[in-house]
């Protein structure tokens, strides 16, 4: 049904995923399977877009799983400045957020100062906030940029990553790592959505670097 609706990194097709959050281990580990079977068969198709939308069915009335979030803002989450990262932008502002930055978290400081210089040199029109992790862990900075855009109990807050669509899955464990940690430690944030934008490995014969490589 996907592909019938012709997919394009022009024309996305977005695929919003619900995801339970079940305090029960094991039924957790059962509904995950699941799940993250669905997720990785999408993430391989070009110009689809996922959508992890997690809900709590134990704690949460029907009412509240249809009340809309009282406001909704996106964070990118850059590694380099690429096409991948140009790609994720400009899907995040075709959402209309509230608000929307990018955010690059540097578990290495000195690479900071050639980020800021991409990103001024390539005018990209949203704000761009650098954030040193002084003990190289993406985590506890990214979950404070998340409280700072949603502090309220009914605000919503996306995650954007920027994900290479690889060809075999060990290619995607090599080129993913960040990225499935990242997915797996949000998953259990309240109201916290992550949207995996794809972006086709470069082919032989062309630069990576230049491309991409350095995406999370």
């Amino acid at each position: 049904y996907v592909r019938s609706l012709d997919p394009s990194a022009s024309e996305p097709v977005m695929v919003v995923v619900p995801e339970p959050q079940d305090p029960r281990p094991l039924r957790q580990v059962r509904r995950s399977r699941v799940i993250l079977g669905i997720k990785a068969a999408f993430l391989t198709q070009p110009g689809v877009v996922v959508a992890s939308v997690p809900f709590r069915p134990d704690l949460e009335t029907e009412a509240d799983r249809l009340r809309a979030p009282g406001r909704f803002a996106i964070i990118v989450l850059v590694s380099a400045v690429h096409r991948a990262t140009l790609q994720a932008i400009e899907y995040a502002r075709s959402l209309n957020p509230a608000e929307l930055k990018a955010v690059a978290i540097m578990t290495e400081p000195a690479d900071a100062p050639r980020i800021v210089a991409e990103w001024e040199q390539w005018d990209i029109p949203i704000p761009l906030e650098v954030v040193d992790s002084p003990y190289r862990s993406l985590i506890p900075p990214l979950l404070a940029q998340i409280k700072e855009m949603g502090p309220n109990a009914d605000d919503a807050v996306a995650v954007v990553v920027p994900e290479f669509v690889v060809s075999r899955w060990w290619q995607q464990l090599l080129h993913n790592q960040t990225a499935l940690l990242i997915k797996a430690t949000l998953l259990f944030q309240p109201n916290v959505i992550v949207i995996d934008v794809p972006y086709p490995l470069p082919g032989p014969g062309r630069d990576p670097h230049r491309d991409g490589a350095n995406v999370f």
